[in-house]
């Protein structure tokens, strides 16, 4: 769907650049526009949180821009105040994007700002949507192996500094989090701090991390579990995590009794 809106916008702005300026006044190309900018949001977050990808914020920031200098001053505000929005935050992350004409106006725009991501860190915040909302997490490590095949070379070579996840990772609400990829409860060398206790230090009141290596099956048996058991009135309650955690461990436990080492590895920092 996200890719069928993308291509019938791409086409209109592609046919008003060779002068069909028209056909972005359309009621469709309004239609399609709302629709992309609603599946932003609801593939990120919420209203109040969300963000948008380089390319669907360029192809609906063009959009408005083309309809507010096409349309009637009186009735231009709203596309103006969208493709401001919009340009705002493709200006902070590439602002070569940015029609020059506009550029002078948002370097002093002061209004709401579109919370614009690259493409890598965009598949990162679809994939933690997918996980809380529809628990699919094969669709979610679909996405994470996206995420990180589309991030920048430059990036992946710097590996993770914890210092730089400070204020980052943790929302204000944020009560619960599950670092799952191997042995992210263990320092190195003789470190005393790992993943887990930085996102602990860091506001998170439960995390949930691993000793060591985990086979992926294993894994995703005990996380199923786990969110099974922590989980009352369809929603997540993370003050049952530790418990929750015990129990999942327990199952393990009873499905491989002979190798404690598929259950032993998880571990539960919080209250």
């Amino acid at each position: 769907m996200r890719d069928r809106l993308l291509h019938s916008l791409g086409d209109r702005l592609r046919k008003a650049d060779q002068g069909d300026v028209m056909c972005v006044l359309e009621q469709e190309a309004l239609l399609d526009a709302v629709q992309l900018l609603a599946m932003a949001v609801d593939e990120t977050g919420t209203a109040a949180d969300y963000c948008c990808d380089v390319e669907t914020a360029h192809t609906l920031g063009r959009l408005h821009w083309y309809r507010c200098r096409l349309l009637p001053a009186v009735f231009r505000h709203t596309d103006h105040e969208r493709a401001s929005a919009l340009f705002a935050g493709l200006e902070r992350i590439a602002p070569p994007l940015v029609p020059a004409a506009l550029r002078d106006e948002i370097a002093t725009y002061a209004g709401p700002v579109v919370p614009v991501v690259t493409d890598h860190v965009h598949l990162a915040r679809r994939a933690a949507r997918i996980q809380d909302t529809e628990g699919d997490l094969a669709e979610a490590a679909d996405l994470l192996r996206a995420a990180a095949a589309a991030a920048p070379a430059e990036s992946r070579d710097q590996g993770l500094v914890l210092s730089n996840l400070c204020g980052v990772l943790r929302d204000d609400d944020a009560e619960f989090a599950f670092p799952s990829a191997c042995k992210t409860a263990l320092g190195a060398g003789d470190e005393g701090i790992n993943l887990v206790n930085a996102m602990h230090l860091d506001g998170y009141r439960h995390v949930i991390g691993t000793l060591w290596s985990v086979p992926d099956p294993v894994m995703g048996r005990l996380v199923k579990d786990f969110h099974h058991r922590s989980s009352s009135d369809g929603g997540f309650r993370p003050d049952t995590s530790a418990r929750a955690l015990h129990g999942a461990v327990q199952s393990l436990r009873h499905r491989f009794p002979e190798n404690p080492s598929r259950r032993a590895p998880f571990v539960h920092t919080g209250p």
